[in-house]
């Protein structure tokens, strides 16, 4: 019969199946854990799949929406014949300027306080995500984590809403936005739109209602104090005493700090800057109706919607009314009839609230009104009595 074959070394050969030597039999562990991991694997690829089919069609549907209207609109001046303003119109105090027109020294600075990366980012900031998850995984509420981008699509576009679902559309907009406007474009619209508060809407009515100023000349530390003011405009407005001041100060140096990091003004500079905070003039208080050229504003709001102008249009519309009223000439009505309602009150010993002076000079060969007053405040009083029917008397001299 067939002798045994031996190896080299003598010993018998494994007979049998070829294949790996010392290979232990799978266990029946092993293999439930095996099927686990193969199972895990499919479910993450499923996970993954979906998930950026979900961000893609996401992504593909998302369009950009048209504009909340009221950020759209522009104040309206009303300006006496010669130029000067009269008054104003608006739903909200607004100006806007184009891209070249803005300050670099205000592009800077609120790029340093809201987006250091803004430059140079997808619309959106990652780590600010990660942070806005992190409390809300913890309990918090939701949180921004925002870009420059993606703050003026929550204005402009969306609302001020904290849900999940308004947030994931923000970040596709952003993101698309992103992709599809200059990012020059971008910062010129969050800075005609973002608000500063004391009513002021965009850089230009900020200028006006913090320095008294047109934005154009906004300095760095005007420019770093508007950048840090739009943060929490009621927390850091220099007029609300003492601690608003204490903060400002803290949220500008950190814009300052901002500035040097991205190399718009040297340490030297900011040394010198961050020892306090620049001057605040006097502001003269608004009131858009307030006193006897309410009347005449409303006069001019009338025959505008007479004219066939919508409310949108006069309250918004960003126009340039120039009246027929004479500033020099209105100020002396104004002088003389208050002069003499003084004096009909002494002579009458009333209230001078009880006597009604009114005036109106007109060009006879126009028609147009160079003056006219109708009361001493449209405000406390919106009648106005120099075209409120009444007996003239002896009063009324051709």
């Amino acid at each position: 019969m067939a002798e045994a074959r031996r190896s080299k070394n003598g010993k018998p050969a494994s007979g049998g199946k070829p294949g790996k030597r010392g290979r232990k039999p799978r266990t029946r562990f092993g293999r439930i854990m095996r099927r686990i991991g193969l199972t895990a694997l499919i479910a993450f690829l499923a996970v993954t799949v979906l998930g950026s089919a979900a961000v893609i069609i996401g992504y593909n549907t998302t369009d950009i929406p048209d504009p909340n209207a009221d950020f759209q609109t522009n104040t309206t001046f009303v300006q006496y014949r010669d130029g000067s303003q009269l008054g104003s119109f608006a739903v909200q105090n607004r100006q806007s300027l184009e891209y070249e027109e803005m300050p670099q020294t205000m592009k800077d600075a609120v790029i340093a306080a809201e987006n250091r990366s803004f430059w140079t980012d997808p619309g959106i900031s990652v780590p600010g995500m990660i942070r806005a998850a992190w409390a809300i995984a913890t309990g918090g509420e939701m949180q921004g984590g925002s870009t420059i981008t993606q703050q003026y699509i929550k204005i402009m576009y969306l609302d001020s809403e904290r849900t999940m679902s308004r947030k994931i559309r923000e970040l596709f907009l952003a993101v698309k936005m992103n992709r599809e406007v200059p990012k020059e474009d971008i910062l010129e619209g969050y800075l005609n739109t973002i608000y500063f508060g004391r009513g002021a809407y965009g850089i230009q009515a900020a200028a006006k209602s913090f320095f008294n100023i047109d934005a154009a000349e906004l300095n760095v530390p005007q420019a770093a104090v508007l950048a840090s003011v739009l943060n929490n405009p009621g927390m850091f407005d220099p007029s609300g005493g003492e601690e608003n001041r204490e903060r400002l100060l803290e949220r500008y140096r950190y814009v300052l700090d901002g500035m040097v990091e991205l190399g718009t003004i040297t340490a030297a500079e900011r040394d010198e800057y961050a020892k306090d905070l620049p001057e605040f003039p006097e502001i003269p208080i608004n009131e858009r109706y307030g006193g006897p050229n309410g009347f005449l504003l409303n006069m001019v709001q009338t025959e505008l919607a007479a004219k066939g102008f919508d409310e949108a249009q006069i309250q918004g519309g960003g126009l340039t009314i120039v009246t027929t009223i004479d500033k020099p000439s209105q100020d002396a009505a104004v002088e003389t009839a208050q002069k003499y309602e003084r004096e009909a009150a002494e002579a009458a010993d009333q209230p001078v609230e009880g006597i009604h002076a009114s005036i109106a000079s007109v060009d006879v060969e126009t028609g147009e009104i160079r003056a006219l007053y109708g009361g001493p405040d449209f405000v406390s009083n919106s009648r106005n009595w120099a075209t409120t029917p009444r007996m003239a008397a002896s009063a009324f001299k051709a």
